[in-house]
């Protein structure tokens, strides 16, 4: 296993099949995918797209989950205005696994679900997704349990689908349990 640390960032930037230069960052809320891909950008200069500001529908009150093909060609797009570097990050191992196909380099933050409930309640405000931070701290501990739940729950955003998508990836991977 690597450490989330530099040497996650600090490897030779891989290059994709298309000569497009890629990572994918998938793992549970609060695992640390937003720091990551702050680093890659930092270091490579590479643009990054967090999941979250895409998957969801922006005109409803309720989460819903915006179509994956839908989401997918806006994906794509990102991905082909940025063929100097890109980094996709999120929860979303169906979003992840449509990026798969132009070869990045995949990297797993399978770090435990405790620690990640802990992180989320000192997380900076995150204005894209709450209007305040008096909502942001009001969602900490429906956001903690599920991401307590990640081990037992279903769907796209389970670890089960995380390990499904990094166990058949045949391209560049990394996966870290640790803690940082």
């Amino acid at each position: 296993m690597n450490s989330h640390d530099g040497s996650l960032v600090s490897n030779k930037r891989g290059e994709g099949l298309s000569g497009t230069c890629g990572w994918v960052i998938l793992g549970n809320s609060g695992s640390g995918k937003s720091t990551l891909a702050r680093r890659l950008m930092t270091e490579h200069g590479a643009s990054v797209l967090d999941l979250d500001t895409v998957a969801w529908r922006a005109d409803l009150d309720e989460p819903v989950r915006r179509p994956v093909g839908e989401v997918a060609q806006e994906l794509d797009a990102f991905i082909e205005a940025h063929p100097g570097g890109w980094v996709l990050e999120g929860c979303y191992e169906d979003l992840i696994a449509h990026a798969l196909h132009r070869a990045p380099e995949l990297i797993w933050l399978d770090v435990p679900a405790q620690v990640c409930a802990q992180r989320i309640r000192s997380r900076a405000f995150e204005p894209h997704k709450y209007a305040s931070p008096e909502a942001q701290r009001a969602a900490a501990d429906a956001l903690a349990a599920w991401i307590n739940a990640y081990d037992v729950r279903e769907g796209p955003m389970s670890h089960a689908a995380h390990a499904l998508v990094y166990e058949s990836y045949a391209g560049p991977k990394r996966r870290t349990t640790d803690a940082a």
